[in-house]
Order: C-alpha cells, then structure tokens, then sequence
C-alpha cells in the first residue's frame, strides 16, 4: 500500500476530484479513508456506503449534509439495505433503522449481533411479527427477552425459540404449556431435558410427544413404567424397544395385544432370554423374525427357530452372528438360495461349510462363500 496515497486520501484539504480518483484504489485502506474523509462529496459516500458504511456513517461532514438533505440517510440506505447488519454501526444510525416506518428494515437490524441490550429490548416489543422473529433467532438475545418472546402471540417467533438448542430451563418450563403441538414436540426432541419436565410430557395430549418422550435415552425408569401402559401402541412400543426398560416390563409388553410391540420386544437386546424363547412361539412372523435377528437370542431358541415354517425367519437365523456353526451347516443344504447367500456370508460358518458352498450351483452363492472364506484366511 502507497502510504503517501492513504496520507493525501486522509488529508481535509484533498481536493474532491482528487478523492474522486482516490476512491477508485483497490486499496481498502484508502478508500476507507476517502470515506471518513470530511471533504468527499455526498455523491460520493453514497457510492461508498456499498462497501464501507460504518466510516461513511463515522464521517463528521454527514451533520451538515443532513441539514442539507434530510433524507440522506434514507439514500445511503438504498445503495446497502445490508447496511444494518454491520458491526460498530453509530447509536444515530441504529437508532433511524429501529425506528423506521419498513417493518423490513426493522427486522434486518433486530438480526444485527453487535446490538446494545437496550436496543434489542425494544425490537423485541415491536408492533411487527416479522421484527420480533429477528430478534429471536439473534443468537445474542439475552435470556430475559427470549423468555418474553417465548410468550410471544406469533407462533413463528415461539417456534423460533424452541429450535434453539442452547435454552435455559426457564424458558423450556413456558414452551412446555405451549398450546401449539408443534412446538411441544420440539422441546420434548431436546436432547436433555429436566426429569420434571419428562414427566409433564409424559401426560402430554399428543401420542406423539410421548412416543418421543418414551425414546429418550435419558428417561427415568419411573416414566417408562408408566407409558408401559399407555393407551398408545406405538408409545408402548418405544418403550419395549429402550434399553432402560425394566425386564419385569419388558416381560408384561410381551403379551401385548398389538404384535409391533411384542416385535420391538424381541428387538429389544436387553430383553430376557425366557422372554425371547416365548415371542419365538408368536404367531406373528414379524415377532419371529424379530427373535430370529436378535444376538441376544438363547442357542435353544435359535435352534428352534432354524426350523421354522416361515423362510423368512430362517433366513434371518441364518444372519445372525450369533447363530453357532453346527445349526448354520444345517441351513447351508437350504433349497432357498438367499438363506444358502446369507449362510456363506457369516462369518461364523465353518471353513468345511464355506469350502462346499463354494462349489454351489448358484453363483452368488459361491462369490459371497469364497469371499469369506477369504477373510477367514486373512485373519
């Protein structure tokens, strides 16, 4: 940079077609200054104001201009509505665009990240929806305003505020009433919540916010006693399916009327195995089959199901990982070619089963058999 130029662009008596020609340097530094120069033209700054509207704003020349034309300001305004954004903006400034009768440019300001509190304070009782919501995505609102604003009549600002993931307790304890489901819904996906808040809804009017309030993995065993019983299915489900679920409860879900919650019963890792060897009698193939892909199944019960009537549920023995050998070789003389697949695709089949797989009349039986054989031998 030409220090002789930025000194003549900061000079007052720079001539203004001079500061004209300056204006034009790629330096940032010079332009800045030809910007808070107090004897560059009002044309000029407008033109300025584009890209350096806070040493445009600083100049000291701008009282006289506005005594000259009082909607300057307003002019500036149009070549950078952006303008409001920018940090280190003069009070008189923030103040004209908190004030102005374009509820947009209100609401631009409101998103501004370097407001003084007392600003935000009064956009955040503006008359316009629009500002309110700015003010409530501000990352830099304070507690006590986004607290008024989770109060607020627009459901658009409320909502706002319940997307944030950073929330105090005591603005979760107002959107927790909320009359909006939508928004309880977003305060029940928190990812942690205060128990007393769980609880409340846990009682919730929407078997969807206690769905989700059952898949919480921070829930009180008290709460998923409780929603084991809900007249929710799904809700029930959720609850068979958590691995805090008590396996005295586990144990009451499994004689379940609705088959999806026996079915996440038998998903459940952590339900216990006289459990599982009794869903593995379930009509319900789905229940089977849930049984059939669990790795927590018993050897007894994975035995029986390796007979099963249903393919599907031997298919899924066959996948299983925790399926031992000897039962994975009765299933590799399946007439079904995807058990025979998943057979040669587990790891825990024999190198003898693998090595007659490998000549199997099917073809996708025999890449997947030599495929793993070969991670075996890698091992």
């Amino acid at each position: 940079m030409n220090n002789s130029l930025l000194q003549e662009a900061r000079d007052v008596n720079t001539s203004i077609e001079r500061l004209r020609e300056l204006s034009k340097s790629k330096s940032s530094y010079i332009c800045k200054a030809v910007a808070l120069n107090p004897n560059t033209a009002p044309d000029l700054l407008i033109k300025l104001f584009k890209q350096h509207p806070v040493e445009v704003l600083n100049n000291i020349s701008l009282e006289l201009i506005l005594l000259e034309n009082p909607n300057f300001i307003e002019e500036l305004h149009q070549n950078n509505s952006e303008s409001v954004w920018e940090k280190g903006l003069p009070l008189f400034y923030i103040h004209w665009a908190r004030t102005h009768k374009d509820e947009l440019v209100r609401a631009n300001l409101a998103y501004n990240h370097d407001l003084p509190q007392h600003i935000l304070e009064k956009l955040a009782r503006d008359t316009s929806s629009k500002v309110r919501w700015s003010v409530a995505r501000n990352s830099t609102a304070p507690t006590h305003i986004l607290e008024q604003l989770a109060r607020d009549s627009s459901y658009t600002v409320r909502i706002t505020i319940a997307q944030k993931w950073d929330l105090p307790n005591s603005i979760i304890e107002i959107l927790v009433d909320d009359s909006e489901t939508a928004i309880r819904i977003n305060i029940a996906s928190r990812g942690k919540i205060p128990e007393y808040i769980l609880e409340k809804l846990s009682n919730d009017s929407e078997c969807l916010i206690r769905r989700i309030v059952a898949s919480t993995y921070n829930i009180p065993v008290f709460i998923l006693e409780k929603l084991a019983s809900d007249i929710d299915s799904q809700v029930r489900g959720a609850v068979a399916s958590h691995r805090n679920t008590p396996k005295t409860v586990l144990e009451k879900l499994a004689d379940d009327k609705i088959s999806s919650v026996r079915r996440d019963v038998a998903n459940n890792f952590v339900t216990p195995s006289r459990v599982l060897g009794k869903l593995a009698n379930d009509d319900k193939i789905s229940v089977r089959q849930a049984v059939a892909k669990n790795t927590q199944t018993p050897e007894e019960t994975i035995k029986k199901l390796a007979y099963d009537k249903e393919n599907s549920v031997r298919l899924y023995i066959a996948k299983n990982e925790s399926t031992r050998s000897e039962i994975l070789e009765k299933l590799s003389t399946e007439a079904i070619v995807n058990i025979r697949v998943a057979v040669a695709n587990n790891s825990c089949t024999s190198v003898s089963v693998l090595e007659k797989l490998i000549s199997d009349k099917h073809r996708r039986v025999r890449r997947v058999a030599k495929q793993t054989l070969n991670n075996k031998h890698k091992q």
